[in-house]
């Protein structure tokens, strides 16, 4: 049963701890999961595992950006979450208050990490979407003006089939704004 798992007890202190050290913590509570066969132990190792590389994460957003950066930290700790949740059914009637309270607790993980995604990203994501507003502000526009083409798409006076143009209309073609390409670069 999950009664038998004993846990150390958490002793928490001021002193700051390097990216490295949590990093070194992290992998050896994984390490220590990969090798178990218990579904329930293993999942909460890696559960303690991923609370590590989210000190990790912060550690680097906190001190001078070394080489892997939070963002990508924070990314792969979600994945690593996602699995550990899918070792343990946590709902439904076979499921325990321990399975329960494990998935509350890789939740608000989970909660936490997309949060801080989120916020090391901010400027990005706002950038971008001040671009796509604006130019779909202005491709809506032009689409009001009239078209230089007659109502059937074909230049005014030809007498060409439509089978082969309406294929190609422009509501299905979507075009990607240069300015985003630009700033994606």
């Amino acid at each position: 049963g999950h009664r038998d798992c004993k846990r150390q007890k958490l002793v928490f202190d001021d002193m700051p701890r390097s990216a490295d050290y949590f990093m070194q913590e992290a992998k050896r509570m994984k390490h220590k999961a990969d090798a178990m066969v218990e579904k329930f132990g293993k999942a909460l190792n890696y559960a303690e595992a991923a609370l590590s590389f989210i000190e990790c994460g912060n550690a680097m957003e906190q001190g001078p950006m070394e080489s892997k950066s939070p963002y990508t930290m924070y990314s792969e700790t979600v994945e690593l979450i996602r699995y550990a949740m899918r070792l343990k059914t946590h709902s439904g009637p076979n499921a325990t208050p321990e399975d329960k309270q494990l998935a509350a607790l890789c939740y608000r993980c989970l909660a936490l990490l997309y949060w801080r995604m989120f916020r090391l990203k901010r400027d990005h994501a706002v950038k971008y979407s001040k671009a796509l507003i604006d130019y779909f502000k202005n491709s809506s526009k032009a689409a009001q003006a009239p078209s230089p083409w007659g109502a059937s798409g074909n230049s005014v006076g030809s007498q060409g089939s439509l089978s082969n143009t309406s294929a190609l209309s422009p509501s299905t073609i979507v075009s990607i704004p240069q300015r985003i390409h630009q700033m994606a670069a």
